[in-house]
C-alpha cells in the first residue's frame, strides 16, 4: 500500500513554477533568519539594513505563494513543498519575535537607566559603569541598582542633617560626603572612599562597619576589591557590552516613547470600539435575543426576533400577549394568524396590534410608527429570512436579496427550511446555527 503521505501532483508548468519559486524562496530565507538571530545590531544601519531584507523576502515569498494559490486551485502540493514551506516561515516568526523582544527590551533597559541614574544625581555612564562593575563581581543588576539607591538616600539624608549616625560613622573613617551640582550627595565619590578605606581593614571589621552603615553585603562584595581589581570589573563591563552609550541611551528612549505612543493609541481604540458598542443596534438586539432565551425559551416569537421577523424588545411581548388572546386572534385573516404564530411583525399585524390594544395611540406600544426597531433590515427587504440568494428577488441591499412583498420572502424562506429538512438538518438548534 503506498504511504498516504506519498501525493503526486499533476499540474500546468506554470503552476510547477510557482511551486519551485516558493522552494527557492524558503532555502533563501533561513540563512538570513539566523544571520539576523545572531548579528543584529539594535539601532544601528546594520540592523535596518537586515530587517529591510527580511522584509523583502517574505514580500516575494507571499507575492510567489499567492500566485501558486491562482494556478494550482484544489490540488494538493507535494509533502516537501509544505515542509520547507512552514519550516521557513516559523523560522521567520522566531526571527520577528526576536527582534520585537530584543527591541521592547532595549527600550525599557535604557529608560531604566536613564531614569534611575537621574534619580541618584549620577551620569547614565557613571551609573552603569558602576553596576556593570558590580555585575561582573558577581551582583544581580538589579540587586547592584537597589544597593547604589540604598547608598545615596542615606547619604542625601545624612548631608542635610537627617541621618547624623550615617554621618558620624564616616566621620570617624575620615570620609565626607561631596555634593553634586544640584546639591545631592556625590555618590560615586562616596563610593570611591569607601572602596579606599574599607581595603584597610579586616574581613571582620569591613563586615561591621558595611552592616552599622546599613549598606547591602553585595556592595560590602563589590568594595572589598582592590583600586585596580575595581577598574578591572569596570573594563570588563564595557568590554562585555554592560554599558550603553550616549547614542544608544538616546535610540532607547525615542523607542520607548513611540512604544508609549502605540500603546496610548490601542487604548484609545479600544475605547472607540467600546463606545460604539455601547451605541451598537445590533448589539443591542443580541443582548435583547439572549434575555429573550432565558425568560421566554427558544419560542417562536424568539426565534422570530432572531431571524429578524420582529425588533425584539416590547414588540415580541406584544406578540407574545396577542398569541395568547383568542378575541384578538379572531379579528386577524388566515394569512395574519400565520404571521402571528411564526412572531413575524407584519405591517398589517401592528396596525391591528395597535387598533386593539392602544386605540388612543398612548406610547409604549410597538407599531410601525412608535417602534423604530420594526425598520429591520429583513422587514425593509421582505425577506424575513435574510437569504443572499433566491429566485423572484427584486435587487440586493446590504448583501441580501430583496422580494417585492412579504409573502414572496416567506415562500422562499419556507423552501429554504424544507431543503434543510432533506439535507438532515431538521432540528431547531441546527437551523438556528445554520442561519444565524
Amino acid at each position: 500500500m503506498a504511504n498516504s503521505f506519498d501525493f503526486e501532483l499533476t499540474a500546468s508548468d506554470q503552476a510547477s513554477a510557482s511551486i519551485q519559486r516558493i522552494e527557492e524562496v524558503v532555502k533563501n530565507l533561513n540563512p538570513l533568519l539566523n544571520k539576523t538571530r545572531e548579528g543584529l545590531a539594535l539601532g544601528g544601519q546594520e540592523s535596518r539594513d537586515k530587517l529591510d531584507s527580511l522584509g523583502s523576502q517574505f514580500n516575494v515569498l507571499a507575492r510567489h505563494a499567492r500566485s501558486g494559490v491562482q494556478f494550482m486551485g484544489d490540488l494538493v502540493p507535494p509533502l516537501k513543498m509544505v515542509g520547507g514551506l512552514t519550516l521557513g516561515l516559523g523560522g521567520a516568526a522566531a526571527a520577528v519575535n526576536i527582534v520585537r523582544n530584543n527591541l521592547t527590551e532595549f527600550a525599557n533597559a535604557g529608560y531604566r537607566i536613564d531614569t534611575v541614574a537621574r534619580n541618584v544625581s549620577m551620569t547614565a555612564g557613571a551609573f552603569q559603569e558602576l553596576t556593570g562593575a558590580m555585575i561582573e563581581n558577581g551582583t544581580t543588576r538589579e540587586s547592584a541598582e537597589s544597593s547604589i539607591v540604598g547608598i545615596f538616600d542615606k547619604a542625601n539624608d545624612a548631608a542635610h542633617a537627617r541621618n547624623d549616625y550615617f554621618l558620624a560613622l564616616l566621620k570617624e573613617k575620615k570620609i565626607g560626603i561631596s555634593e553634586t551640582k544640584e546639591g545631592l550627595a556625590d555618590v560615586t565619590k562616596l563610593i570611591n572612599d569607601l572602596n579606599r578605606v574599607i581595603n584597610t581593614m579586616s574581613s571582620g571589621e569591613q563586615a561591621l562597619f558595611i552592616q552599622n552603615l546599613g549598606l547591602s553585603p553585595e556592595l560590602l562584595s563589590y568594595l572589598r576589591n582592590t583600586t585596580s581589581e575595581v577598574q578591572r570589573l569596570k573594563d570588563l563591563a564595557r568590554r562585555d557590552g554592560l554599558i550603553f552609550s550616549d547614542k544608544d541611551l538616546q535610540n532607547a528612549l525615542a523607542f520607548k516613547q513611540q512604544m508609549n505612543q502605540i500603546s496610548a493609541a490601542f487604548d484609545g481604540m479600544q475605547m472607540k470600539v467600546q463606545a460604539w458598542l455601547g451605541q451598537s443596534e445590533f448589539l443591542a438586539a443580541s443582548v435583547d435575543q439572549i434575555k429573550q432565551v432565558v425568560t421566554h425559551g427558544l419560542d417562536n416569537v424568539t426565534l422570530g426576533s432572531i431571524l429578524t421577523f420582529n425588533s425584539g424588545g416590547k414588540q415580541a411581548d406584544l406578540l407574545r400577549q396577542a398569541q395568547g388572546d383568542d378575541q384578538f386572534k379572531d379579528t386577524l385573516t388566515w394569512k395574519e394568524k400565520l404571521d402571528l404564530n411564526l412572531g413575524y411583525a407584519s405591517e398589517a399585524i401592528l396596525k391591528k396590534l395597535k387598533i386593539y390594544y392602544n386605540p388612543s395611540g398612548e406610547p409604549g406600544i410597538s407599531t410601525p410608527d412608535s417602534q423604530p426597531g420594526n425598520n429591520a433590515l429583513g422587514l425593509r427587504n421582505n425577506n424575513p429570512g435574510n437569504l443572499r440568494s433566491a429566485p423572484n428577488t427584486t435587487g440586493k441591499n446590504s448583501g441580501f436579496v430583496t422580494f417585492g412583498d412579504p409573502g414572496d420572502g416567506l415562500a422562499v424562506l419556507s423552501r429554504q427550511l424544507m431543503l434543510y429538512g432533506d439535507r438532515g438538518n431538521n432540528t431547531l438548534k441546527g437551523i438556528i446555527h445554520t442561519c444565524a
